[in-house]
């Protein structure tokens, strides 16, 4: 793959790619062997493709949202700000199928922006929904959802695409349920890939169930358990909820006929319902998943819905876009400072090590 930028871009891509890199030494164990900073030395051959997996996540990643930002502009700074500062989605990766999946994903959501052929698209849908599905059943509710939500926002409006998305977007459907099925424990055994899982999976990658679900007795343990992730994730929650604010209190310039009101109403309920959607499906994968899994989309998910939707040209997320890098640059301070609780957070998602101790220290 060439980066096809000039030296700007060159620069923010190495930048944003450094930031996760940095990040991603709060949670490998690779690292902390390799610089003695573990009770154990041994650098095992999943340490190793774990640390290589989310080498290529950092720099796919990174080149996304770089090559997003000629279509979308300043306001597009804002974004690439917060995906690399965001604590969750590199901090959280902790096996060699997370990982796997995570960069399928990013492949996937790059796929659908970037390439003009739905059926292209569709494919790329179809296929990464089956491979995330079955590898790792929790994340249909959060990686998955993103995938198919990025396909139908990127195609384009005439009726051809439009079909071609649907279907793709329906059969993407069917073969993730067909797959969370076909990763039942029971299967797994019988095809003999409970070592592989075992061995690759981690906690993040068990077959999917309601058990942990069910033992809750009562809204309150969700919350509970949800409430660290909510609280680290505050400015990028209060971003996501004023770019819905904004959306649904654009205004049609006057020169506009009325007539059609009810549809840009309605236009504008479903941009809002894309971007906060997830957040409820990610507290529900949550209730049911164990390990870091269901938290990784928590942040990814919708700020790389309203990337979808800036990148397609939406000129009610640009607006908001827009507005929220003119408050960045008139008030530096508060930028910086919601910037500087979000990547601090980061340490409160990992691994307490030597490295780190004192930044740990601080988040308690």
């Amino acid at each position: 793959m060439s980066i096809k930028t000039n030296g700007s871009k060159k620069i923010e891509w190495f930048a944003i790619t450094a930031v996760m890199l940095v990040k991603s030494l709060l949670t490998l164990p690779f690292y902390n062997k390799l610089f003695g900073f573990s009770d154990s030395e041994l650098i095992t051959q999943t340490d190793i493709l774990v640390a290589a997996g989310t080498l290529i996540l950092a720099a796919l990643f990174s080149f996304l949202l770089v090559k997003a930002e000629n279509g979308v502009g300043e306001g597009a700074r804002v974004l690439m700000i917060l995906a690399a500062a965001e604590p969750l989605f590199i901090s959280t990766l902790s096996s060699v199928f997370h990982v796997l999946t995570a960069v399928i994903t990013v492949v996937w959501v790059f796929v659908c922006l970037n390439i003009k052929n739905r059926i292209v698209a569709a494919t790329v849908s179809v296929a990464a929904a089956a491979i995330i599905s079955f590898v790792m059943p929790c994340s249909v509710f959060t990686l998955v959802l993103l995938g198919i939500i990025v396909l139908l926002i990127s195609t384009p409006n005439d009726t051809a695409s439009r079909i071609i998305a649907v279907i793709g977007a329906a059969v993407s459907v069917v073969a993730t349920v067909i797959n969370v099925q076909l990763s039942d424990n029971e299967l797994r055994m019988h095809f003999k890939l409970n070592k592989m899982f075992g061995t690759y999976g981690g906690t993040e990658c068990h077959e999917m169930s309601f058990v942990k679900l069910e033992r809750m007795s009562s809204f309150e343990s969700l919350f509970e358990l949800f409430n660290n992730v909510a609280f680290a994730s505050l400015p990028v929650i209060a971003f996501v909820a004023y770019v819905a604010v904004t959306v649904l209190k654009h205004k049609e310039e006057s020169s506009k006929k009325k007539t059609s009101g009810k549809t840009v109403a309605f236009e504008k309920a479903l941009i809002v319902a894309v971007m906060i959607i997830p957040y409820a499906f990610s507290a529900f994968a949550t209730a049911i998943c164990l390990g870091t899994g269901s938290a990784t989309g928590f942040n990814f998910v919708p700020l790389v819905i309203i990337l979808a939707l800036a990148v397609k040209g939406n000129k009610y997320v640009l607006d908001a876009l827009d507005r929220v890098y003119g408050f960045a640059k008139a008030h530096p301070v508060a930028a910086i400072l919601a910037v500087v609780w979000i990547a601090s957070y980061s340490m409160a998602f990992a691994e307490s090590n030597r490295i780190f101790g004192f930044a740990m220290q601080f988040n308690d």
